[in-house]
C-alpha cells in the first residue's frame, strides 16, 4: 500500500510537472502569434498606422512583413479613394443640376447643394432622411408607371414632369433618373440628375403659340408662302398655293421642284435668282409665268430670301403675288391710254379749229358791234357840238349820257375781246379796291334809282 500510495504519489508529482512544463512551453510558442493578433485587432479597429511587432523564427516574420505590406496597400488604397471620393464630391458640388442618390422607400443617401438650396432645405447633411419633391398627381402616375418599367437591361430613365414648389409654385423640370440594381436584380438604390427647364419650355410654348400664329395668318393671306430646300423642292406652302396651282397635299408630300411650275422659257432667270439666293442675297420683285396644274398660267412677282440655320443656308423662302389681273389692268389701261390720247390730238385739233372760228367770230362781232356804235357816238357829237345852242338843257344831257354809254360799251366790247384771250395769255395780277367796284355798279343803276329813296353804306375794304 505505501508502495502503491508512493508510485501514485511520484506520478501526481510527475504529471502536475508536465502540464506546468506544458504550458510555460505553449505560453512560449503562442506568444508571438498572440502578440500578432492583437496587433492585428488593432488595425481592424481603424488604426492603419499599427505595424505589426516584431517576433523571433522566420515563419512569424514573413507573417509579420506581410500584414504590414498588406496593410500599407490597404491604407494608401484608402487614401486614393478618400482623394477620388473629394474630387467627385466636389465636381459633383459645383454643379449647377440637382444630384440626388436615394432609396426606393425615399430615404436619401446623398444630395448635393444646388439639391438643397433649390427645394429650400436649410441642412444640407439630409442623408437618411425621407424627403420626395411635390409633383402633381397625373405627373406622379406617368412618373411611377416609367420607374415600375426600369430592369436591369434597361435601368435609364428620362423624363420631364412638373414639381409643386414650396411656394405652390408649378415648374417644370427634366430628370435623368437611373435604377442601381443589387445581386439579386432589385432595386437598391436610384440615382437622379434633374435641371429646370420652366423658361425652356415657355420658350417652346412661345414658339409653338408663334409658329401657330404664323401658320393662321399664312393660311389667311391671300399671297402664296412657300419655302423650298437647296435643291429646288417645295417644303411648304400655305392653303392659298394649294387654290391657286390646283396640287393637293398628298402631291406636295410626294415631291414638286420649282422647275414644275415656271414655264420653260423662264426656268433660266428662276434657277439664276435660287442660286443667288442660296448664296445669301434678297430678291424682290422677280417676274414669271407660272403654269397651274390643268396647264393654265399665271403671272406672279416673287420676293424671297435664303434661310439660314446654325449661320449655314438651308433653303430659300419666299411669297408669290399673283399679279396676273394686274397685268391684264395694265394692259386695258395701256389700250385706253393709246386710245385717250388719240381721242385727246383729235380734241385738241377741233379744239384749235373752234378757237380759231371763235377768234374770227370774236372779231366779226366787234367789228359789226363798233360801226353802229361809232355812228351813234358820231352824231350824238355832232349834235352837242353844232347844236348845244337850241337845244334844251335836258337833251343835251341825254347826249353826253348817250356818249358815254357808247364809249362803255366799247370798253366791253375790248374786254370781251380780251376775255375770249384770256385762256391763252399768262395770268396777270393786279391789285383791285373792292369799294371803289362797289361804287361804280351803282353808278350804273343811278337812273333806276331816281324818285326812290335808297341808302347806299360802303365801308372800307381790304384790297384784293
Amino acid at each position: 500500500q505505501q508502495l502503491i500510495a508512493f508510485h501514485l504519489l511520484v506520478a501526481v508529482f510527475g504529471l502536475m510537472l508536465g502540464i506546468v512544463g506544458a504550458f510555460g512551453v505553449s505560453r512560449y510558442l503562442t506568444r508571438p502569434i498572440a502578440q500578432i493578433a492583437d496587433d492585428t485587432n488593432t488595425i481592424a479597429k481603424g488604426n492603419l498606422d499599427h505595424r505589426i511587432a516584431s517576433t523571433k523564427g522566420s515563419e512569424f516574420g514573413i507573417l509579420e512583413q506581410s500584414i504590414n505590406s498588406l496593410v500599407q496597400s490597404l491604407k494608401e488604397m484608402i487614401q486614393k479613394l478618400q482623394l477620388n471620393e473629394e474630387r467627385y464630391r466636389g465636381v459633383v458640388e459645383s454643379q449647377s443640376e440637382f444630384i440626388t442618390r436615394f432609396r426606393p422607400d425615399g430615404t436619401i443617401t446623398f444630395a448635393n447643394e444646388a439639391y438643397c438650396r433649390y427645394f429650400g432645405l436649410d441642412n444640407c447633411n439630409i442623408a437618411g432622411q425621407k424627403f420626395m419633391p411635390s409633383i402633381p398627381a397625373d405627373d406622379r402616375k406617368i412618373l411611377d408607371e416609367a420607374f415600375r418599367k426600369l430592369t436591369p437591361e434597361h435601368p435609364e430613365l428620362f423624363i420631364e414632369h412638373r414639381i409643386i414648389m414650396p411656394d405652390g409654385e408649378i415648374r417644370w423640370h427634366q430628370w435623368s433618373d437611373r435604377a442601381i440594381f443589387g445581386p439579386e436584380g432589385n432595386i437598391i438604390e436610384y440615382q437622379s440628375v434633374g435641371r429646370d427647364i420652366t423658361e425652356k419650355r415657355q420658350i417652346e410654348q412661345n414658339l409653338t403659340e408663334s409658329e401657330r400664329r404664323f401658320r393662321d395668318l399664312a393660311t389667311m393671306l391671300p399671297q402664296v408662302i412657300f419655302e423650298l430646300d437647296r435643291t429646288g423642292k417645295i417644303t411648304y406652302v400655305n392653303q392659298t398655293a394649294y387654290q391657286m396651282f390646283g396640287y393637293s397635299p398628298d402631291e406636295l408630300e410626294n415631291g414638286i421642284n420649282i422647275s414644275q411650275v415656271i414655264v420653260p422659257e423662264e426656268r433660266e432667270p428662276a434657277f439664276r435668282n435660287f442660286k443667288s439666293s442660296l448664296e445669301g442675297e434678297k430678291n424682290e420683285g422677280a417676274e414669271y409665268h407660272m403654269m397651274r396644274k390643268d396647264g393654265t398660267t399665271l403671272v406672279g412677282i416673287v420676293y424671297s430670301s435664303p434661310i439660314i440655320r446654325d449661320e449655314a443656308v438651308v433653303g430659300v423662302r419666299g411669297i408669290l403675288v399673283d399679279i396676273t389681273e394686274l397685268k391684264q389692268v395694265e394692259d386695258d389701261i395701256r389700250k385706253l391710254n393709246e386710245e385717250l390720247e388719240i381721242r385727246v390730238a383729235e380734241r385738241t385739233r377741233d379744239l384749235v379749229t373752234a378757237n380759231r372760228e371763235l377768234d374770227s367770230f370774236s372779231y366779226s362781232v366787234s367789228h359789226d358791234l363798233r360801226a353802229p356804235l361809232r355812228a351813234i357816238d358820231g352824231f350824238s357829237m355832232i349834235l352837242l357840238h353844232e347844236h348845244a345852242a337850241i337845244l334844251p338843257r335836258e337833251v343835251t344831257s341825254y347826249l353826253e349820257k348817250i356818249r358815254e354809254n357808247t364809249q362803255r360799251m366799247g370798253v366791253l366790247i375790248d374786254d370781251l375781246l380780251n376775255f375770249s384771250r384770256m385762256t391763252r395769255l399768262p395770268l396777270n395780277r393786279f391789285l383791285v379796291d373792292p369799294s371803289s367796284i362797289a361804287r361804280e355798279a351803282y353808278e350804273e343803276f343811278r337812273f333806276e334809282a331816281m324818285g326812290r329813296k335808297i341808302e347806299l353804306v360802303i365801308e372800307d375794304m381790304p384790297a384784293c
